[in-house]
Formats: structure tokens, sequence, C-alpha cells
């Protein structure tokens, strides 16, 4: 039921899906999956978010009333002609760097502005452009703290003082603005750019607390790691691929034993074209679908607090490695590519089979 470009809806017909909801609470998006169109797609609008809660979230001390404290952040960039159309068409450059629009809005608004309490209010924060990497702020350089990623929620909150997220990364964050009066504005930034205002319109009177402790997250022992794989990134516009192969329909890349703890090592190798490629310093978000996985290592080092939780997408800069633990518990035919779609529509993706 993952969906994928071997299952293709014809128009004028339908499909049902159906699955049972078994993993915790997270805040989590969809979107179409159809070979070399997937870019379009999703750019005119076929994508939306899909929040997953369960007991353990409703017990914990966070915001919970959605649109009021619990805010859906759904960012994207669009490029808009003179009548407020968004066309397609890709150049040399969208092939290279993935497209890029001039504009960015979020919830599909342009400089939207968000009406809250002076109280803590918890924004989920969904990267769901096509290529754009974007690094969260706020105007007054307010801390706030990421208490969950792709999967769900970290241990523990992290203090932050702004976020990185690449193409399908998540972030929940929470923002206390308890400090603040009725009528004092801010902004959510993207480095120096302002994407939304928001106002303190009412007082609050409720009592404000950040709670260090989230969840228990099971760690996987690197000693029961029975497989190994690696997955280098390479190659420039059109040619760009996955362990030198593009996406095949017809191909397995990888066969994956169920219920087996793998270690991937994943690498950017950008830098091997050459000039052109020193000079290429386009990221890959590496995204896998059908389980979530943790990041052990970035560039041999310990990976940062925040991506520390549960992923399904992990940013790579130019010639970086990072290496996952990962389990798949469902048999079937899953995607792994790069998630700037305009690199998975040219090829950067492959299929593995989970039996």
């Amino acid at each position: 039921m993952d969906g994928g470009p071997h299952q293709v809806i014809l128009s004028k017909t339908t499909w049902k899906p159906n699955f049972t909801i078994e993993q915790p609470a997270a805040t989590l998006w969809y979107h179409p999956h159809l070979m070399h169109k997937t870019g379009k797609q999703v750019y005119k609008g076929l994508t939306g978010m899909f929040i997953i809660d369960d007991e353990y979230s409703q017990s914990l001390n966070i915001p919970k009333d959605y649109r009021v404290n619990d805010i859906p952040i759904i960012v994207q960039d669009k490029s808009f002609t003179s009548k407020g159309q968004i066309p397609y068409n890709l150049n040399m450059q969208n092939l290279m760097n993935g497209f890029m629009g001039d504009t960015v809005v979020i919830n599909g608004t342009i400089n939207p502005q968000l009406e809250v309490k002076n109280e803590v209010i918890r924004l989920r924060v969904l990267n769901g452009s096509n290529a754009r990497t974007y690094n969260f702020n706020f105007s007054d350089n307010n801390t706030f703290y990421q208490i969950a990623s792709d999967g769900g929620f970290l241990e523990s909150s992290v203090e932050m003082s702004n976020v990185t997220l690449a193409p399908a990364e998540r972030a929940e964050i929470l923002l206390d603005l308890s400090t603040y009066k009725v009528g004092d504005i801010l902004a959510l930034k993207d480095g120096n750019l302002n994407l939304m205002t928001i106002k303190i319109s009412k007082e609050s009177f409720k009592e404000v607390s950040i709670p260090t402790t989230l969840v228990s997250i099971e760690n996987y022992d690197i000693n029961n790691v029975v497989n190994k794989r690696k997955f280098v990134m390479s190659g420039m516009g059109p040619m760009v691929n996955i362990n030198g192969r593009q996406m095949d329909l017809n191909y397995i890349n990888e066969q994956v034993k169920i219920n087996n703890l793998e270690e991937w090592t994943i690498i950017n190798n950008s830098s091997q074209m050459g000039m052109m490629g020193r000079n290429n310093s386009t990221p890959h978000p590496f995204h896998v679908h059908g389980a979530q996985f943790r990041v052990i290592q970035r560039n041999n080092q310990m990976p940062p607090l925040n991506e520390q939780g549960w992923k399904d997408t992990v940013m790579l800069n130019r010639d970086e490695e990072v290496k996952i633990l990962i389990k798949f518990s469902k048999k079937g035919l899953f995607m792994y590519h790069c998630h700037i779609l305009e690199h998975e529509d040219s090829g950067m993706m492959g299929q593995l089979l989970v039996e």
C-alpha cells in the first residue's frame, strides 16, 4: 500500500488503499510517485500533511489544540506568473539543482500572519518543497525546542536557535511566547528572509512549561547488524544515479530480509565530476520508504541531538557520509531515492524488495 512508480492510478480510475497505523505519533506527509513526473505533481499541489497522534502523545504536557496552539506549517516555494499561475518548465539549472521557486508559501499563502496567545505554541514544520533547503529561525533570535523529527518524538527536547530542513524532512518545535505582550510581533524566517508573521493577539493564563523528557526510544544494538550496504549518490543533471545505476522499474536493486538489522553507509559523491563537480554544492536528501531509521554517524562523528530520533530522510551535503541503522518489519517492494524531486525524476532512485 506504500505506493510508488510501479502503482499507477490511471485517469478516471480509483485506488482504495487500506493499512493499519502501527507507528508512534508523528508528523508525516504524502504525495504521488509517478515515474519522471513526481516533481511536477507535487509542485502543482498533490501533497498534504498526515498527522498521527496516540495515547502517549496525548499524555504529554505539550500544545494539542489543532490550529490554535498546535499548528501545521507546510513550506513550499513557487514561481508565479502575472496571472497567478505556476508553470513547471524545467531548464538545465533546474535539472542540476532541482526546481527553485522565487516565492515561499506557507500552507498555500504568501507572507501569512499567525495569531496566537502568549503561551507555548507547537509548530509542525514540513519542508514540502521540490528542492529548496530551509534554515528556519526567528526574527528576534528567540530559541525554541525541537521535540520531534521525521518519525516521531525525540527522547528529550533540544534547545536550538535554528533548524535546517531538507526536502521531505519534518520538525516539531515548541516556541515559548510567554514573555511577549498582546500586540507584539515576531517572524519565522529562512535565514534573513521573513516567511510568516506571528502576532500575539490574546492574553493566555496557561502555566508555561517545556518538557525535558519526551519518550524512550529503542536503541538498535550495532552488534546485531547482519548486513551492511553502501549507497553512493553521484552524477549531475540528467546523469544522477545511486551506485552507478539509474532507476529501472524492471530491476530490483537491493533484496532485504524482513526484521534483519542492517547498517547502511550513504555517501554524497558530488565532487567526482571534476571541476564542475567541485563547484557543484547540490545536496542530496536520502529518503527511504517502508521503514524509519536511526542516524548513528555523520562524517564519523555522532549526529546532532535533533538527528538522533527516528528519521526517514537524511540530508547529505557534498562529500558527506552518513551511517544509519535500519530494519524493515513489513514485506513489500519499497523505494529509496534522493528527495530533490528533479533528481528522483531523472533516475536517482532504486527499488528494494523486503521478503
